[in-house]
């Protein structure tokens, strides 16, 4: 296997295009943007090489849904909270404000990630470490006041639950922090 980015920018230019026959919804590119991408490839390898490959996939830009779900798998990865059953969640425009802060099409969803990390987890780290969160809890990050981002943070109280997996939940209070402040000056 093989990957490289010859011809992406043929890819982004396409998403891009408003009057492009590209639907991102449907993931589908055109065949004129698949022929000047396989013209690229035969112009950056030779002949030989080009012949041994045995296929070509055309990887598309990633959609907001999916961009969506790499923001929480990242945060709900943390096994740290899992085992202080802390369990986390993001709105919509907390969401939105991470990509738009931290997501380019052409760098694909590396800086994305470098952001959740930099920003969002080590602040929620530093949060565990001064506060003392009950358990279970749920912390809900969200934006609030001049954008900057919020925790809420519920204690919840066990109920017995019929289900031999997962406990009930029942809310028992609320405590909200501010975290950090996003910058919206380099728009």
């Amino acid at each position: 296997m093989l990957i490289s980015s010859i011809g992406a920018q043929y890819i982004l230019d396409e998403v891009e295009n408003q009057s492009s026959s590209i639907k991102i919804s449907n993931g589908e590119l055109s065949q004129t943007v698949k022929d000047r991408i396989i013209k690229e490839v035969r112009l950056c390898f030779r002949s030989e090489f080009f012949n041994r490959l045995d296929d070509i996939v055309f990887f598309q830009p990633l959609n907001i849904n999916q961009l969506s779900s790499i923001v929480n798998l990242q945060l709900k990865s943390l096994g740290c909270l899992k085992e202080k059953d802390i369990e986390i969640n993001l709105t919509d425009e907390a969401i939105q404000s991470i990509l738009k802060k931290s997501y380019n099409p052409v760098y694909g969803v590396d800086p994305l990630k470098r952001y959740v990390e930099e920003y969002l987890k080590e602040e929620l780290f530093k949060l565990l470490i001064q506060t003392r969160f009950p358990s279970p809890s749920l912390v809900t990050i969200d934006t609030g006041i001049n954008n900057q981002y919020l925790l809420r943070i519920q204690h919840l109280q066990r109920t017995t639950s019929n289900s031999p997996k997962k406990p009930g939940y029942v809310r028992h209070s609320t405590h909200e922090e501010p975290m950090i402040n996003v910058d919206d000056d380099d728009d």
